[in-house]
């Protein structure tokens, strides 16, 4: 009987897990929402993505950093 659980592998627990499903829910100011749906081209997501990734090469600094300079 194959484990329709698993992703591949014919014994049960055979095989890499199934994907969880993992929300974050965050409240963002509305003047933060804008200025990532700007960055993103009208899409939010797409704004967080570019912001993460400008945060990650070190393009920009992360606000506690900021502050203290």
């Amino acid at each position: 009987m194959i484990d329709t659980k698993t992703h591949g592998g014919k014994r049960p627990g055979a095989g890499r897990p199934p994907v969880e499903t993992v929300e974050h829910r965050v409240r963002l100011p509305p003047g933060v929402i804008s200025l990532l749906t700007a960055l993103g081209d009208g899409r939010l997501s797409r704004g967080i993505v570019l912001a993460a990734e400008a945060l990650r090469v070190g393009d920009i600094k992360p606000p506690e950093e900021a502050d203290a300079s």
